[in-house]
């Protein structure tokens, strides 16, 4: 699984990113990274839940952040990054890629990471921040990160699935061209692959979709942001706006 996640990641990378298409002026505005000292959870993708390792993130922005930890990681490997909670529970957690990793003395490792999809106004604060607004005009990347309420009916598939069982149905709080939010009823962590099936007012389509962010609910349930394996064509909204 940990290499299908790897695969998943450099597909996803290999979209129009507004981080490598601006000038450095303005992604020096975009991207601006606020200092922090924030207790933390890191664990790598796709292992089994319980072997967090405690961490303290240095810096983020909307884009990437700062760890440090007491284990070096490798360029290319995949990490849950999450908040520490009440009693060690994490009520947010997001998927990010090890771009760096440096010794940052006493046995400590400096890591600097980019999330699988930009944190939300919500995320950034959670992390003590704040979004700096984009300054990018281009229609094209406004579309695809434009997020709409739909009524959708959706259902998914755990990739790879070792137990037969049926596709659960699932709440689509929203969607875009890159991704969407599903509000499910069982722990999906950050970094699982999912088949899902969309139906809206078109033909019902299947996409695979890769976890990037989880956020508990008052009432048990998990809200999760799902980037998708491609970006859908206006066709493809269409038929489910």
């Amino acid at each position: 699984m940990f290499e299908r996640l790897r695969t998943f990641w450099h597909r996803l990378t290999r979209r129009t990113n507004p981080e490598r298409t601006m000038s450095n002026q303005d992604e020096r505005r975009v991207w601006v990274r606020h200092p922090a000292e924030l207790p933390t959870t890191v664990e790598p993708a796709g292992v089994a839940v319980g072997q967090s390792l405690p961490g303290l993130v240095r810096d983020i922005s909307q884009g990437g952040i700062k760890l440090e930890i007491d284990q070096p990681f490798e360029e290319g490997d995949l990490l849950t990054v999450g908040l520490v909670g009440p009693a060690g529970h994490s009520p947010l957690t997001v998927l990010a890629c090890v771009v760096h990793c440096a010794p940052a003395g006493a046995g400590r490792w400096s890591l600097g990471c980019s999330f699988a999809q930009e944190l939300s106004d919500a995320d950034l604060r959670a992390f003590g921040a704040a979004r700096t607004p984009s300054a990018s005009d281009d229609p094209d990347e406004q579309r695809a990160y434009q997020r709409y309420r739909v009524n959708v009916e959706a259902h998914y598939e755990v990739v790879p699935s070792d137990v037969d069982i049926p596709p659960r149905p699932a709440l689509v709080s929203d969607i875009s061209a890159t991704g969407l939010g599903l509000i499910v009823d069982e722990d999906l962590p950050a970094g699982t692959l999912l088949n899902t099936e969309l139906k809206g007012a078109g033909k019902p389509f299947r996409i695979l979709a890769c976890v990037v962010r989880v956020i508990d609910q008052d009432n048990g349930q998990k809200l999760v942001g799902c980037s998708f394996i491609r970006e859908l064509t206006e066709a493809d909204l269409r038929g489910l706006l």
